[in-house]
């Protein structure tokens, strides 16, 4: 996703991993829907001329790097947590207004280390299972009593951007993990 800009990257995941709406997208990223459907198509065209796989790890490459984020989470090791993520990294979460989660994408290595830590501070982490979503290795957790499937974009050996799926709706399709 180098190949975009922040705010097509936004426009991009929010509508491609959590299927929002452009009425949605405009209202969480602060432009009209009009702007973020042409964001959207211009990120599209991009990453299918510039698609690039010599980065994309493999399976087991990339369930070893969760099992590592998972360990450095669970033990507050920021060092190991900074290695494991890109400068430019950004995490999204989809409460769909059900539950608790953070309302706009955390942006850079610096705020998703301190979003990160701050959740494993306040709230116990009381599961974590290593697991796959859409053919992809990702992470069940129960944190303070709310399950979550958290799926991540590696690359080149870091996390470029991490899904968090809270949204009990969403969560309900899903037939494996932490029920």
């Amino acid at each position: 996703m180098e190949l975009l800009t922040p705010p097509e990257r936004a426009v991009f995941v929010l509508r491609e991993a959590f299927d929002l709406p452009y009425d949605e997208i405009a209202r969480i990223v602060g432009s009209p829907a009009g702007t973020c459907r042409q964001l959207h198509h211009r990120a599209a065209h991009r990453l299918a001329e510039g698609r690039d796989t010599r980065f994309a790890p493999s399976p087991a490459e990339h369930r070893e790097l969760l099992a590592r984020f998972l360990d450095a989470a669970r033990g507050g090791d920021l060092a190991s947590l900074t290695d494991l993520l890109s400068e430019d990294v950004v995490a999204y979460n989809d409460g769909g207004g059900k539950v608790r989660a953070a309302l706009h994408p955390v942006i850079g290595r610096d705020n998703v280390l301190a979003f990160v830590a701050g959740l494993m501070s306040r709230y116990p982490l009381t599961r974590a299972d290593l697991t796959e979503a859409n053919g992809e290795p990702a992470i069940w957790t129960v944190i303070g009593g709310q399950r979550q499937l958290v799926a991540f974009d590696v690359r080149a050996g870091r996390i470029h951007a991490i899904y968090g799926v809270l949204n009990p709706d969403k969560l309900s399709h899903v037939a494996v993990g932490c029920r």
